[in-house]
């Protein structure tokens, strides 16, 4: 009969397998693009997500104050949306809220947490309580574009682009940081396919939104 192994041995093999995994991983590369597109999908489709479970429209006021009559008149304001922009020391983020004040920001009662860290998703809060990979810079990202009916856009400091969900699953852009509450000039309903393109020195990817609301990584 074959003895057991000791403990001796176990102890080796457990090295070597240590070894020849860190090995491995050195050449595995780190697809810090793919990452950032991943991570941008997913919190696009959480956006949409918070999107059908809040119903937004409030067609009477509920006192006489003029917020209220804003809420009111301006209700789709309040859809929830993902904004991706570029800030003034030049870092690529998105945040997700609702803008409920209606004062085109987004504080922080307004904006959605992870619910997995309970972090808020705003990339330009830096704050211990703010989820670091709302900031796409973290990955690399050099630059941000997008298609939509082959207009091309590159997202460039104070002119964002807003993603609009309504609770029926409706996609609205906006593409540009005006404060108008006028819906026919700034929010489109998305009739054709979006395309995000994000940019890393010389490499791209792709980042598609259809207008029933799928979104995927081409």
């Amino acid at each position: 009969m074959r003895p057991s192994f000791t403990i001796l041995e176990l102890v080796i093999v457990i090295i070597i397998i240590g070894i020849l995994v860190s090995t491995v991983s050195i050449f595995i590369p780190n697809n810090n693009l793919r990452l950032a597109a991943d991570d941008l999908a997913k919190n696009i489709r959480f956006t949409e997500s918070l999107a059908l479970k809040d119903d937004k429209y409030q067609p009477f006021p509920k006192n006489n104050t003029s917020q209220e009559e804003n809420r009111s008149k301006y209700w789709f304001r309040r859809f929830w949306q993902i904004k991706i922009a570029k800030n003034k020391t030049d870092n690529f983020y998105f945040v997700v809220y609702s803008d409920d004040d209606l004062d085109n920001n987004a504080d922080v009662g307004e904006m959605a947490k992870d619910p997995l860290t309970n972090k808020y998703i705003n990339g330009n809060y830096y704050s211990n309580t703010s989820d670091k990979d709302a900031n796409l810079s973290t990955f690399g990202i050099t630059n941000i574009s997008y298609i939509y009916k082959n207009i091309t856009h590159n997202i460039i400091s104070g002119k964002p682009l807003r993603i609009y969900f309504d609770n029926y699953g409706n996609v609205y852009i906006n593409k540009n940081n005006n404060k108008s509450f006028n819906i026919f000039n700034n929010m489109k309903l998305l009739t054709a396919k979006l395309k995000i393109i994000l940019n890393q020195n010389n490499k791209a990817i792709i980042l598609i939104i259809t207008s029933n609301g799928l979104v995927y990584i081409k």
